[in-house]
Parts: structure tokens; sequence; C-alpha cells
């Protein structure tokens, strides 16, 4: 385990001078490369804490950015904090790479705490052609849609991406027979959002009753 790795040697030195030395190349070493090196190398010996991954979040690198996602919910125990900062990420991160990651995200949080993430990613119109983007927000929600239908109802009035309305409008119908109030709101839904985003639930709806 990390704990017992913390207390061995590396050539003659003890890790927690490894570690000062890691850290010191994460602040000073230009090539994202060797940082991104030395980042992994903290993270395996239990070094890389909150405070230094949340920083990740702050770097003019999409890679970093990317791995701060990645390391920040990596053992699924996602704190507060961390699951703020991503919340905060989404509507303003540029790079598709770290929207990705933090797509990918969605599936390591409980049904109840993933929502506001969800609906950031899914409002991104600008990136609604992605080839990957909004399939890996459905695969990230697809389960806390029949656990949670208002927040799935709140996540399609919200979105920009016609993929994610109309695979979360399918998974929603597939509930008419035990849930035919959350399908009723689902057309009342469909009939104040635009044109395309209506297209979209509909057919989602069609889907699921064929």
């Amino acid at each position: 385990g990390r704990h017992q790795l913390q207390q061995r040697a590396v050539g003659g030195q003890p890790l927690g001078d490894a570690a000062g030395l890691l850290a010191r190349m994460m602040r000073e070493e230009v090539d994202v490369r060797r940082k991104l090196r030395a980042l992994w190398c903290l993270y395996v010996i239990g070094a890389a804490d909150e405070k230094l991954l949340l920083g990740l979040l702050e770097s003019p690198d999409e890679h970093l950015r990317s791995w701060g996602v990645r390391l920040l919910v990596d053992s699924g125990n996602v704190s507060p904090a961390a699951l703020s900062a991503l919340q905060e990420l989404a509507p303003k991160e540029p790079s598709g790479l770290v929207l990705t990651y933090l797509a990918s995200a969605l599936q390591k949080l409980p049904p109840g705490r993933l929502w506001r993430l969800a609906g950031s990613l899914a409002a991104r119109e600008d990136f609604a052609a992605d080839r990957v983007l909004p399939t890996m927000i459905w695969y990230g929600i697809e389960p806390a849609v029949p656990q949670d239908p208002a927040g799935a109802l709140a996540c399609i009035a919200g979105s920009g991406m016609t993929k994610v309305s109309h695979y979360t409008a399918r998974r929603l119908a597939y509930e008419l027979e035990t849930d035919s109030a959350t399908v009723g709101a689902l057309f009342t839904l469909a009939a104040k959002l635009s044109a395309v985003q209506r297209r979209a639930v509909l057919s989602g709806i069609s889907q699921a009753f064929e």
C-alpha cells in the first residue's frame, strides 16, 4: 500500500525527500511531460494532496488540468471542495479533452451529487457536435436517470446537446408503466424546448415506446 511505500527508501533517501524533489519539479519544470511524470510519482507515493490537485485545474496546459480532474475523483470519494471546483470548471473550460475527463468523473459520483456537473456539461452547446463528449455525459448519468427523474428532467431542460436529451428522454420513457407522471412531465417539458431539442426528446420517447 501507499503507507508501506512511504516507509521505504529510494536510492538510500527517505520518500519524504523524494516527495520534496518531485514537488520542486512540479513547480519549476517547464516541460509538461516531466511535470506529469513528477505528478504521477507524487500520487503513487501518496504525496499528491488535494491542494496540489486543485491547483492543477488552474494550469494553462490542458493535460495537467485533465490529470487534475482524473486524480481528484480517482478514489471515488470526492470531497465537497473538489466537486465544487469541478462544477465551476465545466461551464468555462475551453478544452474538449478536459471536458471529456469531467464527463468521465460523473461515473465516480453518486446520483444525488452529479446533476449540477452533468447539467453544466450538457449545456455546452458549443461541443454538441463532438464525437465523444455527449456520449460520455450519457454514460455518466444513465444509472441516475431512473433514480432521480427530477434531476434528469432538469438536465434536459438546460441541455444544448441533442444526443444527451434524446438518450435521457428515451430512458425516462422506459418507465411509463411505473412512473407515468414523469413521462407526462417530459411531454410538457418538450413543448417548451427549442424545435431541435423538442425533436430529440420526442424521438427518444418514440424509440422507448417502440
